[in-house]
């Protein structure tokens, strides 16, 4: 009995409650910021956010790309927008730029 005493005692000053339904509650509630901090992305059950390109056409913004259209262009032709056109060819993108070292005397 001591020993339950003891461990409400404990809960009670870690959690601020002696509620078991409210432990869980913010149990729960640490294990969705912890995977947060972790990087792990939370599961929508409504299937909400971005759907992202059929691969098909993300090919063709990068062919057209790498043909030296324009950005612009590219969104116009394909109907989605500038911010699109650069996330699929952000690769691409990076690839293209050097590192120039200069050295002073």
């Amino acid at each position: 009995m001591e020993k339950e005493q003891k461990l409400l005692c404990k809960c009670l000053e870690i959690f601020g409650t002696d509620d078991p339904e409210q432990w869980k509650k913010i149990m729960k509630k640490a294990k969705k910021y912890d995977n947060l901090m972790r990087g792990v992305r939370p599961v929508n059950p409504r299937g909400a956010g971005r759907k992202g390109l059929k691969e098909e056409k993300a090919d063709t913004i990068r062919r057209m790309y790498r043909k030296g259209v324009s950005v612009a262009r590219i969104a116009r032709e394909l109907s989605v927008s500038r911010p699109t056109v650069y996330r699929y060819v952000e690769e691409i993108r990076r690839s293209m730029w050097k590192i120039v070292r200069i050295s002073f005397p």
